[in-house]
């Protein structure tokens, strides 16, 4: 007899799949002639050479092997974050396309590891990032979740500078002409600051993407690290005005409704679910609307039950890489 817990993946997979082809799909625009023009980069970092290192690791993946990168972050008076680390997947037999991925805010990598392992087997390398150590810390403030966000930033496109074959600094037998960007929930709004304004990046794809931090943080008050970083608040005597008031005056000027105007809506993607408690989906919309309406796809899920449609957001987001990387 199959038991229980089985009937009831089989039936949440069934589910998924049957909710996939209700998914809303938005053709992107047409591509500008001479290309899209970005604003002011407000994330530059000093284009000087840093020591770094780059570790092979034992695997045993027949499409791709593994190496895990290592350097000193740029901001070294951040005592929790020191050291910046990503891990790098290259194709066995070779490319020239990159995809950086970038994760959620707090628990373990599966997803995102799932999402460069089938990237990495689809004929792109792919970067996937670790986060940077309590970007909300319940002992922070918003000053300094602020200066968190702004230098995972800045330290992503430091690894791009080691890669990246538009870079000076790029001196890696593994070099990349055309490079992507992915980021999911918290790491496609750090995702979205890097592709408005980083050159080097040719595609993007957000995934549960949405704008205005304050009020995400407002909607998001119950999962772990927002709780406590809210109690810790709390605790030293903030009351709701003024978390209010400091959301707004440290994380408006990085939030991804101010930039998204510099992303290309032609080599843009959005995924966003109907139903997100959490980035709700009217700040998904704001998002979209800023960034001159991308294609974008609208699964109807929530935040958390995306998971379902994991392997139709894969496929659709190795599409898009594909398109725009490996199609030159």
């Amino acid at each position: 007899m199959i038991e229980r817990r089985y009937v009831a993946w089989i039936g949440a997979w069934l589910v998924a799949i049957a909710g996939a082809g209700c998914a809303v799909r938005t053709a992107p625009p047409e591509p500008r002639e001479g290309g899209w023009t970005r604003r002011a980069d407000p994330f530059q970092h000093p284009p000087v050479e840093f020591p770094f290192t780059l570790e092979a690791a034992p695997d045993e993946q027949p499409e791709f092997a593994t190496w895990h990168l290592r350097y000193d972050a740029l901001d070294r008076e951040d005592p929790k974050n020191p050291t910046v680390q990503a891990v790098l997947r290259y194709p066995r037999a070779g490319t020239d396309a990159l995809v950086v991925v970038l994760p959620i805010l707090g628990g373990d990598y599966s997803e995102t590891d799932w999402f460069a392992r089938g990237l990495a087997t689809a004929g792109m390398a792919t970067l996937r990032f670790d986060r940077k150590t309590d970007v909300l810390d319940p002992a922070g403030d918003f000053e300094l979740a602020a200066r968190r966000i702004r230098d995972s930033v800045v330290d992503v496109r430091r690894g791009l500078d080691l890669f990246a074959s538009r870079s000076p600094l790029a001196h890696q037998p593994m070099r990349f002409a055309r490079v992507g960007i992915l980021g999911i929930s918290m790491g496609s709004m750090i995702g979205n600051l890097i592709a408005a304004y980083d050159p080097r990046i040719d595609a993007a794809a957000l995934v549960l993407s949405g704008g205005d931090f304050a009020n995400v943080l407002e909607c998001a008050r119950d999962e772990v690290e927002v709780k406590a970083f809210l109690e810790g608040l709390a605790s030293r005597g903030y009351d709701a005005n003024r978390i209010r008031h400091e959301a707004h005056a440290y994380l408006d000027g990085i939030d991804p409704l101010r930039h998204a105007a510099s992303l290309d809506p032609a080599t843009t993607l959005l995924i966003q679910g109907r139903f997100d408690p959490i980035i709700p989906f009217e700040a998904g919309t704001r998002l979209w609307e800023a960034a001159h309406r991308p294609e974008r796809i609208v699964l109807p899920s929530g935040h958390y039950s995306a998971v379902l449609f994991l392997p139709y957001i894969q496929a659709r987001i190795e599409e898009h890489f594909a398109r725009h990387l490996l199609a030159h």
